[in-house]
């Protein structure tokens, strides 16, 4: 078969598939790149979401995270109370005992008025005497020491609680706080 077509027509044939076919690619690349600006706005649309679902939860903890500290503080309040008086019982400290060493331990001249334990563990007892001198308060504060009941006993208060018709001073009283001595310094003072 012999071509008679005019070498123009068939050049415009042949541009013309051509544009068919630049078309179709143009076509393709139109809808690739929608496609693509889709999956785009899709892929930011969902770490929107989840940066703020994120934040929702970052405050959330924050907020769970308040309210824990705030019980933290009062469990460790409450150890410290338990502790006391574990440390209490663990040493079989009862008052009736502790009165009788304390009173034994009272120099000549002084009384005990009070005894009350507090819930701080650094100085859980306080002990409150009556004194005809106002040097008596360090010889009890001494004999308490020297016992070995207490590991630290501090004078907390001197006052003087009577006077005479002259205004001079003739009975004191004394405040003073111990904190209980562990068992193995209470046998490290026996021996």
């Amino acid at each position: 078969m012999i071509n008679l077509m005019p070498p123009n027509l068939k050049k415009d044939i042949l541009y013309a598939r051509r544009n068919v076919t630049l078309a179709q690619y143009c076509v393709l690349v139109a809808i690739t790149a929608v496609a693509l600006t889709g999956v785009m706005v899709y892929g930011i649309m969902l770490i929107n979401s989840d940066q703020n679902a994120l934040e929702e939860s970052i405050s959330s903890k924050k907020s769970t995270l308040e309210l824990l500290k705030k019980d933290e503080t009062e469990a460790n309040n409450l150890s410290k109370t338990i502790d006391t008086i574990n440390a209490l019982l663990n040493r079989e400290v009862s008052f009736s005992k502790l009165l009788q060493d304390i009173g034994a331990l009272m120099p000549e001249g002084t009384k005990l008025t009070g005894l009350s334990l507090a819930s701080s563990k650094d100085q859980p007892l306080t002990i409150t005497a009556a004194l005809n001198e106002q040097k008596k308060a360090a010889i009890l504060q001494q004999n308490l020491l020297k016992s070995g009941l207490f590991s630290a006993v501090d004078i907390q208060a001197v006052n003087t609680s009577a006077t005479a018709e002259d205004g001079t001073p003739t009975e004191f009283s004394a405040q003073l706080s111990a904190k209980f001595a562990d068992e193995s310094s209470k046998t490290e003072k026996k021996q």
